[in-house]
């Protein structure tokens, strides 16, 4: 179980009642985090005493062949002596991407080097891209695995701040992972099983707060 393959079902009684049955004739029940574990009493109390908390294996990733491509990107986007803000992720509204934006105005008084950069591709962008008009953000669209994590080694800091919502849900969040490999600061949110993909290395910020968004990436820049 990932998240939303139990959060979407309730939205239909007859999904729920597939659901529940499924849950109920398995032998075993393997959840991507103890945030997703609690879905399951939804379903039913006793599900979760058949259940295991299995966190999803990240791959060992060779940092340092990725720092001089790196370098590369940098001198790209002409971000030469800038502070590189990076996010990599759909972009649909749940992950939070309008938040950091939104922030942008107020953390760019205090930190007036710093650029943005925004990896993906989704139904949000149009809108993003409206909303970031004159904020020194670089939306990037798709991206190769070997240009993400190109851009993992050289940002400076690396963000992704999920929103809760009734109908999605972040179950853990494996980029978090990833680029922890680089050893890079790191913002999420308290949403989901994202407090556990992140463990004390990074800041964890209230969802959907921006306040908190601007603080945390003041703090690190500062830092």
């Amino acid at each position: 179980m990932h998240g939303l393959d139990l959060i979407r079902p309730r939205e239909s009684v007859w999904k729920t009642f597939w659901v529940t049955k499924i849950l109920f004739s398995a032998d075993e029940i393997v959840a991507n985090s103890f945030a997703t574990l609690e879905l399951l009493e939804y379903y039913g109390k006793e599900l979760k005493n058949k259940a295991v908390v299995v966190y999803p294996k990240i791959k060992k990733i060779e940092t340092e062949k990725y720092k001089i491509k790196g370098h590369v990107l940098r001198e790209k986007y002409n971000l030469k002596d800038k502070k590189i803000l990076f996010t990599i992720s759909r972009l649909v509204r749940r992950k939070g991407i309008d938040l950091v934006i939104s922030a942008l105005e107020e953390i760019q008084k205090y930190v007036t080097d710093l650029v943005y950069v925004v990896a993906g591709v989704g139904p949000e962008e149009e809108r993003l891209k409206s909303m970031a008009k004159g904020k020194n953000v670089i939306f990037i669209g798709f991206v190769s695995e070997e240009e993400k994590y190109s851009w993992m080694s050289e940002c400076d800091c690396f963000i992704l701040v999920p929103r809760d919502e009734n109908d999605d849900f972040e179950g853990y969040g494996i980029v978090y992972k990833e680029v922890e490999q680089f050893n890079k600061k790191v913002i999420g949110s308290a949403s989901g099983g994202v407090s556990e993909a992140v463990g004390n290395v990074g800041i964890l910020v209230e969802p959907g707060n921006i306040k908190e968004i601007t603080k945390a990436v003041i703090y690190y820049a500062k830092s």
